[in-house]
């Protein structure tokens, strides 16, 4: 039997025919190696360059790296984190120029003819195509795992990592805070743990299947297209379609729906290896593995079937099968509409409303939809005539799609706006601290906290309540949009707004973020977001009792922050300035500062008196910060002492202390200063800081 030859750059290649033939056709070659090893020696140099890549982003930048401030080790953990830019645009642009390459006959007619006349069936040159990539593909990944042997440990505690993602739980000072809160939270030693080859395996691997996942995706573009410039461009929607559509969907939400909470969809990162990296980290989870890798495969099937339909005639041409066209406009001009939209929104809107008017976005919507059509008809159908019946329909598909999308997200049909849990269903309920400009901590005290208590769960539900009611009440419009100070209508006192929040007026139009995470008896959980104003917290019956609520009290005590972790104690400001104009020469009586044993006993009196303290009005907690205000701000006038907690472990204090604001209510505190003789100079002390 004689065999067929193509001859390339690379020399001819021979395939040996084997088994039967039907037709033109061999039935008996599943692989032809022969084709794989032509189609290396075709594109070793991709290899080279993408071995290059990895070798300067991983090896070099670790060796030339500071070994004695841990930089080695941060670098280390950035990579195998897939943090690493250079790693990261390998896994996503190697794979798709990779299955570019190995199919790029399919933009010559002629070339197509001669590789398709070879004595072999369209599956075998298929899998043999892929193959090829896919040991290209892989060759630099296995090098950079070798090369970087030498800079982990033995070991493989780190092959169960649980990511960086922004859904971690962190502790602090023994309590768990969430780390939409603190992000960076957990030791310093726990960060700077050095990788093992249990994190190198786990990296390996999470980025094996992210590569494979936009390899497979990218043979499919190269199939669905024989134009190799238009096979680039289907390789980056078809990987980025669903990212983008993820984020369209999430911003649309939460422009549309208030109280809208990125965490109730968090559980679809599973439709894309790059959203569940965004999303969790660089985690092993075996589920989503197991998913990426079994939808590749039949990706990978799909476009195996498509190759067989492929027609020759076809090669060169911008899209090879008319129904993705369809798919292809819809989709890109939707996704287009959308960001024209977003942008025409971002750059209308001057400031950051609560419930803001979205009238722009529809408007970019109904401008940049056209254009976008328009565009991307011409590019896929490789002519200036669009203005067909054909174009006709897809547009109309376009709207059908844009109608459902919109009525979907844009509309509260789901009632997920109103829905609240019930009372005798909810185990916990997580939220985070508001930094306010409020006494005892100034803004100081940060993370989340977690209540448990039953009264403490019906005042946070109750808050929660009342967000959901007010929004949709009119006479609290003054409370959901900027600019005024003058309250709501109605004469109930309880209906005011900032004008019953003295000192705090200036600042009544900044934004704060209240999330609920409500966690089930059932094991289910629940979450909305809501942006408020400050001057909606200054009016807020439900917060007034939720601040004086014992539970939330001892959940925002300084034990939390761990006793132990309390290092000293000194005077200080609201800005944490602790030193005078003139120094020591301005201090009228003893050394006010104290050690940690002191310290810690220090703040155990605060939060005995903290937690049991009478109930206080919110506006008398509220501070100025202007110094002038201190015989206007109640806050200012009723703070008697400024202390600064400093911290061995800050946790998510990002400047390792804490202020705390003493008051008359504090009788305990005050009492034992005044036996150690301190009170009266701290006093006049603090006078003299906030006033200078």
């Amino acid at each position: 039997m004689a065999a067929s030859s193509e001859v390339t750059t690379g020399g001819p290649i021979v395939i040996q025919a084997k088994g039967k033939r039907s037709g033109t056709r061999s039935t008996g070659s599943f692989v032809s190696w022969p084709m794989v090893r032509h189609n290396i020696k075709r594109l070793w140099p991709m290899s080279v360059v993408g071995s290059a890549v990895l070798l300067i982003s991983g090896p070099v930048v670790a060796m030339l790296s500071n070994t004695a401030q841990d930089a080695r080790v941060y670098a280390l953990r950035s990579m195998l984190n897939d943090e690493n830019i250079g790693f990261l645009a390998y896994q996503i642009l190697a794979p798709m120029l990779m299955a570019i390459a190995v199919f790029s006959y399919l933009d010559s007619t002629g070339r197509v003819a001669v590789v398709h006349s070879m004595p072999l069936t369209r599956g075998s040159l298929f899998r043999s195509n892929v193959i090829a990539g896919f040991v290209l593909l892989f060759i630099p990944q296995l090098l950079l795992t070798i090369t970087l042997l030498p800079f982990v440990r033995g070991g493989f505690k780190g092959f169960l990592g649980s990511g960086t993602g922004y859904g971690n739980v962190v502790t602090i000072g023994g309590s768990p805070v969430s780390a939409e809160v603190g992000l960076a939270g957990g030791s310093t030693s726990a960060r700077q743990r050095i990788p093992d080859m249990g994190d190198l395996l786990r990296w390996f691997i999470l980025a094996s299947v992210i590569m494979l996942f936009v390899y497979s995706l990218s043979v499919l573009a190269a199939i669905l297209t024989g134009n190799i410039g238009i096979a680039a461009l289907v390789s980056v929607l078809l990987n980025a379609i669903v990212p983008a559509l993820y984020a369209l969907t999430l911003l649309v939400l939460s422009m549309f729906l208030y109280g809208f909470s990125y965490e109730t969809v968090d559980g679809i990162a599973w439709m894309h290896p790059l959203l569940d990296l965004a999303m969790n980290g660089a985690r092993l989870s075996p589920w989503p593995m197991v998913v990426f890798i079994g939808v590749s495969a039949l990706i990978l099937y799909a476009s195996m079937a498509l190759y067989r339909r492929f027609q020759s005639e076809h090669a060169g041409n911008h899209v090879t099968f008319s129904g993705f066209n369809l798919i292809a406009t819809v989709l890109t001009t939707f996704v287009g509409a959308c960001l024209i939209g977003l942008l025409i929104e971002s750059i209308a809107s001057t400031y950051e409303p609560v419930r803001p008017h979205h009238a722009f976005f529809f408007l970019g919507v109904a401008l940049g939809a056209p254009v976008i059509f328009v565009v991307v008809s011409m590019i896929l159908c490789g002519t200036i005539k669009v203005f067909t019946m054909g174009s006709l329909k897809r547009f109309g598909a376009f709207l059908v799609l844009a109608a459902v999308f919109f009525s979907l997200t844009c509309t509260d049909i789901t009632g997920y706006e109103s829905r609240l849990p019930e009372e005798k269903d909810i185990a916990e309920a997580t939220l985070p601290v508001m930094n306010l400009m409020t006494l005892p901590y100034a803004g100081t005290y940060g993370g989340g906290l977690e209540l448990t208590d039953a009264k403490s769960l019906a005042a946070v539900r109750e808050l929660h309540a009342e967000i959901v009611d007010r929004a949709k009440d009119p006479q609290y419009d003054s409370l959901f949009t900027p600019g005024s100070a003058s309250g709501v209508s109605g004469d109930s006192t309880e209906n005011a707004s900032s004008a019953n929040c003295p000192g705090c007026s200036s600042d009544e139009d900044n934004t704060w973020f209240m999330n609920f995470h409500y966690r089930m008896r059932s094991g289910s959980s629940m979450d909305r977001s809501y942006t408020l104003y400050q001057k909606y917290i200054g009016s807020s019956p439900a917060y007034q009792r939720l601040i004086n609520d014992p539970g939330f009290r001892k959940a925002t005590s300084l034990q939390h922050l761990g006793y132990g972790n309390i290092q000293s104690s000194s005077l200080s400001d609201l800005y944490g300035n602790t030193a005078f104009p003139n120094g020591l020469e301005d201090l009228n009586g003893p050394d006010t500062s104290m050690g940690a044993s002191d310290a810690q006993t220090f703040a155990r009196l605060l939060d005995e008196d903290y937690e049991s303290m009478p109930d206080t009005d919110f506006a008398s907690t509220m501070l100025s910060s202007d110094p002038d205000a201190s015989t206007t701000n109640p806050a200012r006038e009723r703070l008697l002492i400024g202390v600064s907690f400093q911290l061995s472990d800050g946790g998510d204090l990002s400047s390792g202390s804490v202020f705390y604001g003493i008051t008359k209510e504090y009788t305990r505190t005050i009492q034992w200063l005044k036996d150690k003789g301190l009170y009266d100079t701290m006093v006049s002390d603090t006078r003299k800081l906030m006033n200078q």
